[in-house]
């Protein structure tokens, strides 16, 4: 089964002042459209990548998440969860920047099925659906494993270009061509790539810690500092140079 990257979630505490920062570092920006309470902007790129740039609605809720999650009483209130929000929900009490990737299946639910008969615990899926600013909906499925480390996993229920409209991708002013590499940081490199060789076996590379989803590679490296996530490298014309999104890098090669 093909399982190709599809994108990285950036949260920003407000969306409009992201798409003019995006805009200033070079990057052309699509706004998405609002779903539930959050609401979202993408840098689109030809293979189909992008990059989500997504915030709360609520700014009271986001404070609650945060001030829950100092307390510990996040932690315990998700635990309860059993479906995909349990995982969603904890993007926003984390520093804003890189907090997740997600890849593309063409079957969700065989996926899932083989994660639990091979002793990976998942949580249930949810549908989800979004109204583009030119009013098409785009409808989704979301589903995860229980452990983080891995992707989450979204299968299209509408055509893919109208969650992703790549009509709409653009030359960017920075020489922005495509999402080739994220460095994902992890406690265990080695615990780490054992779970992914169990989850994607076709992904794995003859590298150490890295896997390969399409033409975006997933490199597994050792936590340097502890709110440091993810650091994205992106292909580029002209000379290279590093970006700074929130708490992460993002490198233009």
């Amino acid at each position: 089964m093909t399982v190709t990257f599809d994108h990285v979630v950036i949260t920003v505490k407000n969306l409009d002042q992201a798409i003019t920062d995006f805009s200033k570092l070079g990057f052309h920006v699509t706004r998405g459209g609002a779903h539930g309470r959050t609401e979202m902007a993408m840098v689109l790129f030809a293979d189909g990548t992008y990059l989500e740039l997504i915030t709360l609605r609520s700014n009271a809720l986001r404070q609650f998440l945060r001030m829950a999650a100092k307390v510990g009483l996040l932690d315990r209130l998700l635990d309860r969860k059993s479906d995909i929000y349990r995982r969603l929900s904890s993007w926003f009490a984390q520093p804003f920047g890189p907090v997740d990737i997600c890849v593309c299946v063409p079957q969700l639910d065989s996926i899932l099925t083989h994660w639990t008969d091979t002793g990976l615990p998942c949580l249930e899926t949810a549908q989800f659906e979004r109204t583009r600013p030119d009013g098409q909906t785009a409808r989704w499925r979301l589903g995860s494993s229980v452990d983080a480390r891995l992707p989450f996993l979204i299968q299209d229920l509408t055509a893919p270009d109208v969650r992703v409209p790549l009509d709409d991708v653009q030359g960017h002013g920075n020489g922005a061509l495509g999402l080739g590499c994220v460095r994902v940081y992890v406690d265990d490199v080695a615990g780490s790539h054992a779970l992914y060789e169990q989850a994607f076996p076709k992904a794995q590379t003859d590298v150490m810690g890295t896997f390969q989803f399409g033409l975006t590679s997933v490199g597994l490296i050792k936590t340097i500092q502890p709110d440091r996530k993810f650091d994205i490298e992106i292909s580029c014309e002209g000379p290279p140079r590093t970006l700074h999104v929130g708490n992460a890098q993002i490198r233009l090669i």
